[in-house]
């Protein structure tokens, strides 16, 4: 196996007719460690996306340097990157940088599809559970304090009870305070029958 057709490695990719990889196979005389093939993420050089190839790319063309769909990235000359994959993230990079998160998930899910042997429908899943996602009301913080309020209302002793419960976002809890109305006693509306 050759590097960018260029450098001669000392890797040989093998394809065993089993599901399970041995853990050593021997060659000549010399046994040879065995371990799973992990392919890199596969990127579209047009859309600059994962998951396919420019052969079956339906996205618009756009710049692997700046997320620009104006230009490709030949005719670039932005100073400041952006990756078209996770927007603006920590540290500005381009489509193409292997630090990207975008990256290093996609990197993720094909190392669980190459070690557990799952499709890649599956390893997306065990990733994702793995991985859960946070909701933009996790992310925010909490500008109010909270305030619960619960009301109470029993018709036949004619008794109105609400309490109200103020929760500081960091104090302990505080006990509620309940208020009793009582309401007059009113005659019920009779329906006549015909």
């Amino acid at each position: 196996m050759t590097k960018r057709g260029t450098v001669s490695t000392n890797n040989i990719i093998l394809t065993f007719d089993s599901t399970d990889l041995p853990s050593e196979i021997r060659v000549g005389y010399v046994k040879v460690r065995v371990r799973p093939f992990v392919p890199a993420p596969m990127r579209c050089f047009r859309c600059q996306r994962f998951g396919h190839t420019k052969d079956n790319c339906r996205g618009r063309p756009t710049c692997s340097k700046c997320a620009s769909q104006d230009h490709t990235d030949e005719t670039c000359d932005s100073e400041t990157p952006r990756c078209v994959n996770c927007g603006e993230g920590q540290t500005p990079h381009s489509a193409y940088d292997r630090s990207c998160p975008a990256y290093v998930k996609e990197k993720e899910i094909m190392t669980i599809k190459a070690t557990r042997n799952l499709s890649f429908k599956e390893a997306r899943e065990v990733y994702n559970q793995s991985h859960p996602k946070t909701s933009y009301a996790q992310k925010v913080p909490l500008q109010t304090p909270l305030q619960a309020v619960a009301a109470r209302v029993d018709f036949n002793h004619r008794e109105l009870t609400v309490c109200s419960l103020y929760l500081p976002p960091v104090m302990p809890l505080l006990p509620a305070v309940v208020h009793h109305i009582q309401t007059p006693n009113k005659a019920r509306p009779t329906h006549a029958r015909a």
